[in-house]
């Protein structure tokens, strides 16, 4: 069995036992990573990125995420 979660469903996470509500279509995964003028960057792993419907952007280590809420 898997708990395959499909990512344009996402409309919720939990993050620091803070509930976001995620605007529709912007919930991505992705290198996480932070990048420096000269072109050299600093990579940790897989990553979240989405914009809330308040309009805020996140960004952070997929194990920040506590719960995710789809829909339907």
């Amino acid at each position: 069995m898997s708990l395959a979660i499909e990512v344009d469903k996402v409309v919720s996470v939990l993050i620091a036992g803070e509930r976001m509500f995620v605007k529709s279509g912007t919930f991505t995964l992705d290198a996480y990573e932070f990048r420096f003028g000269d072109g050299d960057y600093a990579g940790s792993g897989l990553g979240y990125g989405f914009q809330t419907v308040e309009g805020g952007s996140y960004y952070g280590p997929i194990e920040a995420i506590q719960m995710v809420e789809v829909s339907g």
